[in-house]
């Protein structure tokens, strides 16, 4: 009985190992398959032209039109930004303030 215990605690171990060797040598195999039916597939034929909007300019069968491009669309102009920074806050230095009292922008007005 006891012989037969310690055979099922040894086959329950090396059952996890037995089919993880499975598993990669699935693994294994599924490569090679795939590698053979990539090697029996037809090589690409040469350079193949590209289609529309990604075709180079010495690709194209025509010259683009001279207002095409880059600064030449139709709408408003583009919007000039303002980085420049406001003026900070007059802060009363003699006393002491702690964050909450400061006040931000999502604030209406600082504790009183």
């Amino acid at each position: 009985m006891e012989l037969t215990a310690s055979l099922v605690n040894a086959l329950a171990g090396l059952g996890p190992l037995i089919a993880g060797v499975l598993f990669v040598v699935g693994l294994m195999v599924a490569r090679v398959l795939w590698l053979r039916r990539k090697r029996e597939e037809p090589p690409v034929p040469g350079r193949q032209p590209r289609a529309g909007a990604w075709q180079t300019r010495d690709e194209l069968d025509h010259e683009p039109p001279p207002d095409h491009g880059p600064g030449h669309q139709d709408g408003p102009p583009p919007k000039e930004y303002d980085y420049s920074e406001a003026p900070p806050e007059e802060v009363d230095h003699d006393k002491r303030r702690y964050p909450g009292e400061l006040g931000n922008d999502y604030r209406t007005s600082p504790p009183k």
